[in-house]
């Protein structure tokens, strides 16, 4: 599994297209400070 953190509000769609290409998994989401989004991946 890997953590990804991103401030940037395209950072899901994103995260979700690589997946899509990788055949990997956003397990969850998290809201961090500061605007940061946690994405937890699980990988393929």
């Amino acid at each position: 599994m890997v953590d990804f953190l991103a401030d940037d509000p395209t950072g899901r769609k994103d995260l979700q297209a690589l997946c899509d290409i990788t055949g990997h998994r956003i397990e969850w989401t998290r809201e961090e400070e500061a605007g940061v989004t946690r994405y937890r991946i699980s990988l393929a």
